[in-house]
């Protein structure tokens, strides 16, 4: 009784296990798709409307708080600290994965040196997209290999433990 229970369990952890990681793999595609619309706003705000950068940081948080949690007080703070220190703050604490990171990163580098904000965002929406094609090719892929690996994972050790 207590060995098919175990049995059982063993079998659940192990879909969870792989429902999990076909879960992430969606969360990412999801932040890289939020991240091509928050480019296009972005470019509108700053090329069109010509937004300063510590307002934009703080309509960002409004409207990307996955993305950019933590920008509420952002016009109060780079006062005291220069912008790229407030935007890396940001999205550090937005704990993306790294691929998702280093393109933000380096578009608020861009902005903050004072680069030509059109060419930054493009530079930017091309590599995000890039990754939001990987992202996008392995979840394909991943739908059903991850569910079934984690269920074989699980029937496995079930069996080799009874």
């Amino acid at each position: 009784m207590i060995a098919s229970l175990g049995a059982l369990l063993l079998i659940a952890a192990g879909g969870y296990a792989g429902f999990s990681a076909l879960n992430r793999v969606q969360a990412s595609l999801l932040r890289a798709e939020e991240m091509l619309r928050a480019a296009q706003e972005m470019r509108t705000e700053i090329v069109h409307y010509r937004t300063p950068l510590p307002q934009l940081l703080e309509w960002l948080g409004e409207r990307y708080p996955c993305l950019f949690p933590e920008t509420k007080n952002a016009a109060g703070l780079i006062r005291d600290f220069s912008f790229f220190s407030v935007w890396k703050a940001s999205i550090q604490c937005a704990a993306l994965p790294a691929v998702l990171e280093e393109p933000l990163l380096r578009l608020g580098m861009q902005l903050s040196s004072g680069a030509d904000p059109e060419t930054a965002l493009n530079a930017f929406s091309d590599a995000v997209r890039l990754v939001r094609d990987s992202f996008l090719a392995r979840k394909n892929a991943a739908v059903r290999l991850y569910p079934s690996l984690g269920l074989a994972a699980g029937c496995l050790l079930a069996v080799l433990l009874l």
